[in-house]
């Protein structure tokens, strides 16, 4: 039998949440595809450590055209995907394009993939208190678009349910990556990368096709 296929985008760099989540996938016996944009180094330690029958594609998904080659690419050299996790984020620039679009073009291209498989699921990342903008006082326009990315995963989990496709989100608090105090949180300490890998197999589940539209928040209780 086939392992199912998880495409994780952004998941070139050692020691981040993309790469954990390929380690954890390749622990419970999914075929973790990374993505990266531009550091192939990364990329080549990261299949170096996951010691499992996988690659890497390469793109900028903010460009016209990179995501469907991306899959194209999968579909060439596997047959098929069923997992879509895009952690994919930026403060500082292009915030529209990499938090928003980038999202958009992967989910549409690997859709008919997604559609033709048993199962398909995609995981958005959001962030921590976008449901709530009178709690969430730091940049207001990362929340915002991330706010923008959380109602087209719900518009895209109504269009696709009845076909066996989830959309959920995941949204963090601050990480032990993070460059902001996590101290202010009330649990006392940052979210691990393994607390949010355990977020995201939750919503893979095969036995989870009820569950779609979610916004899941691990973030210790941040904006409470």
């Amino acid at each position: 039998m086939t392992p199912p296929r998880a495409l994780i985008t952004g998941s070139g760099h050692l020691g981040r949440t993309g790469n954990n989540l390929a380690r954890t996938f390749a622990e419970q016996g999914i075929q973790p595809i990374l993505h990266y944009r531009s550091s192939g180094d990364g990329a080549q330690r990261t299949l170096d450590e996951l010691d499992v029958d996988t690659f890497a594609v390469q793109g900028d998904l903010t460009r016209p055209g990179v995501a469907q080659r991306i899959v194209d690419e999968i579909q060439d050299r596997v047959g098929g995907l069923e997992i879509v996790v895009h952690p994919i984020g930026n403060y500082n620039r292009l915030i529209w394009e990499t938090n928003v679009d980038s999202a958009k073009a992967i989910a549409q291209a690997a859709l008919p993939l997604l559609l033709k498989a048993d199962y398909g699921r995609i995981v958005f990342f959001g962030a921590a208190g976008i449901e709530r903008p009178e709690k969430a006082g730091y940049a207001p326009d990362y929340q915002d678009a991330k706010r923008a990315l959380l109602r087209y995963a719900r518009a895209l989990a109504v269009d696709h349910i009845a076909q066996g496709v989830t959309v959920n989100m995941v949204s963090p608090g601050e990480m032990t990556y993070s460059i902001l105090d996590a101290i202010t949180m009330p649990l006392g300490r940052a979210v691990t990368p393994d607390e949010l890998a355990r977020a995201v197999m939750f919503f893979i589940d095969p036995q989870a096709g009820a569950v779609t539209g979610q916004n899941l928040e691990v973030a210790g209780g941040l904006h409470l």
